[in-house]
């Protein structure tokens, strides 16, 4: 016999699951966006060298990234990445 409320524990479930998946994670998270944005800023202060390594490295996070099923790790992948970025002279 079913619980009285199980109707409403599991459609308080499936709401959880939905409103998980609806929130981005990876590169598509909140600290991922900030660091491509912060290395696309930095990118246009910097001299023309370094602008194309910044370019380069942060297209090739984003590649490298982007089919990685560990949403944690790729979110603090992102967090060290922008870190470097906010230590960086030439992103100031």
């Amino acid at each position: 016999m079913l619980h009285p409320r199980s109707p409403l524990i599991l459609l308080g479930g499936l709401a959880g699951l939905l409103l998980a998946s609806a929130c981005p994670g990876g590169t598509e998270s909140r600290v991922c966006t900030e660091y491509f944005d912060r290395a696309e800023t930095c990118a246009a202060k910097a001299p023309a060298q370094k602008a194309e390594m910044l370019r380069g490295i942060a297209k090739l996070t984003k590649d490298g990234l982007k089919n990685n099923q560990n949403k944690t790790g790729v979110e603090d992948t992102c967090r060290e990445m922008l870190e470097t970025l906010n230590t960086d002279p030439d992103c100031k």
